[in-house]
């Protein structure tokens, strides 16, 4: 039998569904990543380095 290892690359982030309208989950989808963090920042979200733009919307859909 082998063995399977498994590398975590970062802790992962819970998402939990939030009601959106698609036009709201678009103009989300639609930011930059500079204005992504901007908002996060804004609501006292912290920021892990080298994040990628999904978990920023799905942070910033999550508040």
């Amino acid at each position: 039998d082998e063995e399977e290892t498994i590398q975590i690359v970062s802790d992962p982030i819970e998402i939990i569904p939030i009601d959106l309208s698609q036009e709201e989950r678009e103009k989300i989808q639609g930011l930059t990543v500079a204005e992504l963090k901007t908002r996060l920042t804004t609501h006292g979200e912290n920021i892990p380095k080298g994040v990628r733009k999904a978990d920023l919307i799905a942070l910033l859909i999550k508040l």
